[in-house]
């Protein structure tokens, strides 16, 4: 055999997928108020946020990812307080895009240590179901979170997307990260463009 490595010399290549953890960030939806999220960010909840808000058959819906309600059972089961936010005048609803294997509802700021914690547990325990379920690869897993300017009362929607094994990881140890370390800087959201 004659190739670029001479005779007798052959070359096979594996090509391994492998995601990266991405972060990005984007301007918060219009149909939150940001005054009532400043509200409900001081009182250290779970604070579930509707996706979207549009008119069905003449009503207001306040869409919802599947497993919001998951979440809600669970943090209630936990004892960690939890909130779903459904403006005035709309009933909630079901929402679902198919951007990964799991998107995780949208939440209200920086989820504090218990939080992190009860969501990395069940993202945990999604893992655990597709593995029985005979899956071989690392599920994607799509995770936001809205963060509003008490100032300006501007919202900010943060995303992470990647291998849910390692979202899961990144949201249980972001509240234990001290300030200026190296292990906070590794995980500094993006400068918005």
């Amino acid at each position: 055999m004659h190739n670029e490595f001479g005779e007798g010399w052959s070359c096979s290549v594996a090509t391994v997928a492998i995601m990266a953890v991405r972060k990005t960030v984007h301007p918060g939806p219009e149909h939150l108020d940001a005054a009532e999220l400043v509200r409900r960010a001081r009182e250290g909840a779970l604070v579930l946020l509707p996706d979207t808000l549009s008119s069905v058959d003449g009503q207001m819906v306040a869409g919802f990812r599947p497993g919001a309600q998951a979440l809600r059972v669970r943090a209630k089961q936990e004892g960690v307080p939890v909130e779903v936010v459904v403006p005035t005048g709309a009933r909630p609803g079901h929402y679902s895009e198919h951007a990964a294997d799991w998107v995780l509802p949208l939440i209200l700021g920086v989820p504090a240590a218990t939080v992190g914690q009860l969501i990395a547990n069940e993202i945990q325990r999604w893992i655990d179901e597709w593995r029985e379920q005979g899956r071989p690869r690392t599920p994607t897993l799509r995770y936001r979170e809205v963060i509003v300017d008490e100032m300006t009362r501007k919202t900010t929607m943060r995303e992470l997307e990647g291998p849910a094994d390692e979202v899961a990881d990144w949201i249980a140890r972001r509240p234990g990260l001290e300030p200026g370390s190296e292990s906070e800087e590794e995980w500094q959201w993006p400068e918005r463009a």
